[in-house]
């Protein structure tokens, strides 16, 4: 994980896909145990709607790359 500073001072973190996977997983299992921590709540919100946007970004680039490679055979 790679913290980034950004000019108006907020921070950034950026992980690699597996890392968000175990965030995601562990704020899913600590949410379980304590469903009234709204921090938490708020967190895994947040991190399973950046996964999502990762995602289909992701599946989009993919289709777009098999589509460059069909019309260049």
């Amino acid at each position: 994980m790679q913290f980034i500073v950004t000019p108006g001072g907020d921070e950034i973190a950026i992980m690699a896909p597996e890392e968000v996977f175990v965030i995601e997983s562990a704020l899913a299992l600590y949410v379980m145990g304590d469903p009234d921590s709204r921090i938490a709540v708020r967190v895994l919100r947040e991190v399973s709607s950046a996964n999502g946007s990762r995602t289909e970004h992701m599946g989009a680039e993919i289709e777009h790359i098999s589509c460059d490679r069909s019309q260049g055979d």
